[in-house]
């Protein structure tokens, strides 16, 4: 079942918002880190690169129809499995990496 916004508010302790965020900020390392990998160049594609692709797209491989159709008549799907494209690299991605140097 999908889980919408309810509205509803609670109250966190600040050590439960300590965890919060340091179990946020280790997720963003490790997208940083595939962004990083994704953007590699050369023949070991689990090498880091040192450039980080300012651009990704998502193409979807597999998916499953839901039985709902939009007003055109296309049906909804889920998509079950994507295949990650890069784009050429941009300064934008240099730049935003330099800004997190010390």
């Amino acid at each position: 079942e999908t889980a919408l916004f309810s509205g509803e508010t609670r109250e966190y302790s600040s050590d439960d918002i300590a965890k919060l965020i340091r179990r946020w900020m280790k997720q963003i390392g490790l997208g940083i880190n595939r962004a990083h990998v994704i953007g590699s160049h050369g023949h070991d594609q689990k090498v880091a690169a040192v450039i980080t692709p300012t651009y990704f797209s998502y193409n979807v491989t597999k998916w499953e129809e839901t039985g709902f159709h939009n007003d055109e008549g296309h049906p909804f799907c889920i998509a079950k499995e994507m295949a990650v494209g890069k784009f050429p690299l941009f300064l934008e991605g240099v730049a935003r990496v330099m800004k997190t140097m010390d």
